[in-house]
């Protein structure tokens, strides 16, 4: 959860899960695609998303 500012992955991680739509405002934004990756990866190794 310290990849980025947060609560950026916290609500990335959520929307992973579809618990929630992903929507920030200003001035928060999107994770980069290297970040959202390594937040996904670990998400999968701890068993909380699907490998795929």
């Amino acid at each position: 959860m310290f990849i980025d500012t947060n609560p950026i992955p916290v609500k990335a991680a959520l929307a992973m899960m579809g618990k929630i739509e992903e929507v920030y405002r200003l001035p928060l934004c999107e994770m980069s695609a290297v970040d959202r990756a390594a937040l996904q990866n670990v998400m999968v190794a701890s068993d909380l998303l699907p490998q795929g």
